[in-house]
C-alpha cells in the first residue's frame, strides 16, 4: 500500500491539525443518522411523487436526502468522537494442543 505522507506534507498547518478520527460508537451513530435521513427523505419523496404522479419528485427527494446526510456524516464532527471508554473483554489464554482455556474447562472431543 502506498503511503500518503507526501500529501499530508503538502497541506497547510491548519488542515494538518484538523482531527480526522472517529471511534466505533461515532461510526455507529453516523450510520444510524444516515439511515434515518435517507429513509425519511425516501418516504416523503414517495408520498409527494405518488400524490403528484411524478417519479422525478421521488428521485429528487431521495438524492437531496443523500446529499444532506453526506454533509452531516462525512466530516468527523466532534459529536462523532465519543470519549467514552470502551469495555474490552479479557483475553482467554488457550492451550494450542487441546483447546484448554485459563478457566480450567476442557474442550469436548467427539
Amino acid at each position: 500500500m502506498a503511503s500518503l505522507e507526501w500529501l499530508q506534507d503538502m497541506c497547510p498547518e491548519p488542515i494538518k491539525s484538523f482531527p480526522s478520527h472517529m471511534d466505533y460508537l461515532g461510526q455507529q451513530k453516523a450510520e444510524r443518522i444516515f439511515q434515518v435521513i435517507i429513509t425519511i427523505c425516501a418516504v416523503v419523496g414517495f408520498v409527494l411523487g405518488y400524490k403528484e404522479q411524478r417519479f422525478s419528485y421521488t428521485v429528487y427527494c431521495t438524492l437531496g436526502g443523500f446529499f444532506v446526510s453526506c454533509l452531516i456524516i462525512l466530516f468527523p464532527w466532534p459529536t462523532f468522537r465519543v470519549r467514552k471508554d470502551l469495555v474490552w473483554r479479557k483475553v482467554l489464554a488457550t492451550d494450542a494442543k487441546d483447546g484448554d482455556t485459563s478457566t480450567g474447562q476442557k474442550s469436548k472431543k467427539n
